[in-house]
């Protein structure tokens, strides 16, 4: 064993030598993916992680993209559009597959079941197909997306495809306004309980390893959601490989509030097999994006005597009309 481990270190050692370390980096790695598989290949850390999602050709827009998620938004920057309408929500209780899927864990919505979200920033009907959850191992750095560079506790992705022009979702998260992503942020309160959230949070037991899944019936989706259904909106993208540029997000301007033991509940998930059980799912997040020169707009007059809040945002030029 010893002589085996000593001549595999001097071919390691000689191959760095004459092609590079970035060389044979790449060349382990076609190795591993073709024992496995991309999905199983990328994580959140290390050599896996987000820097190096582009090293699958089809995951080029995780480094070249122009419209990348999650990003921060700025507060000051937000412009009010008061063309935008209230977010419409049809339906309400569904059931299906809570599974960890090792880099998150997530709800996938049965199909014969129907929560569907319209109007808001959306030009079609969008029906929900799963929902994501993101966090942190420490309150206050659990999500994607920051405002004015501060995180939340976690952060939840109801995810739906354009069912308009699409049949599923695999079939419509590559396509022009193919998904809208609901984002609701979450925070923990001591003596607080999330009654809806925790049908969720209470089978996570069952589902502490990779591939682990379990049937839950009856999630009220309407009761996850705010009351106030203020929002801020802007065009994205996935923010897991491929890193499709095919989302309109939405983020919700209240949060959710969820017990203490709640999240940590999700914190005793892994992302491997019992095999691994050192290795945890928190911190399951993407670093930031850069804007690019999009604009994230809002609902949410903030100052009521604002001179873009007008009954009539554009008239008609009379000379026009003359000609």
């Amino acid at each position: 064993m010893e002589l085996t481990t000593t001549a595999n270190g001097f071919v390691l050692f000689s191959l760095i030598t004459l092609f590079g370390i970035h060389k044979v980096l790449w060349i382990l790695l076609d190795i591993s993916v073709c024992l496995g598989q991309w999905s199983d290949w990328w994580t959140y850390t290390g050599f896996s992680g987000p820097s190096n999602w582009r090293i699958n050709k089809d995951w080029i827009l995780c480094s070249e993209g122009k419209l990348q998620s999650p990003i921060n938004i700025s507060a000051e920057s937000l412009l009010f559009d008061p063309g935008l309408k209230n977010i419409i929500v049809t339906g309400n209780k569904v059931s299906g597959k809570l599974t960890n899927l090792g880099n998150d864990v997530t709800f996938f919505v049965s199909s014969t079941d129907s929560v569907s979200f319209s109007l808001g920033p959306l030009p079609y009907v969008y029906k929900l197909s799963q929902m994501k959850f993101h966090f942190g191992r420490k309150d206050g750095m659990g999500t994607e997306h920051s405002i004015d560079g501060k995180q939340f506790d976690a952060e939840v992705h109801l995810m739906a495809y354009n069912s308009d022009l699409f049949k599923n979702y695999s079939m419509a998260e590559r396509a022009p306004r193919g998904l809208t992503i609901i984002c609701l942020f979450i925070k923990t309160s001591r003596d607080t309980t999330h009654t809806e959230l925790s049908k969720i949070t209470n089978m996570v037991s069952k589902i502490q390893f990779r591939g682990n899944t379990t049937d839950i019936d009856e999630i009220s989706i309407q009761s996850i959601l705010p009351a106030n259904l203020q929002y801020m909106t802007y065009e994205g993208s996935v923010t897991q490989p491929g890193c499709y540029e095919t989302v309109t997000w939405i983020l919700l301007n209240k949060p959710a509030f969820v017990g203490e033991h709640q999240l940590n509940a999700l914190r005793t998930l892994r992302m491997d097999t019992p095999d691994h059980p050192q290795l945890f799912m928190f911190d399951n997040v993407r670093p930031i994006q850069p804007l690019h020169r999009r604009t994230v707009r809002t609902n949410i007059n903030t100052n009521i005597k604002c001179p873009i809040k007008r009954e009539i945002q554009y008239m008609v030029n009379k000379n026009i009309i003359k000609q």
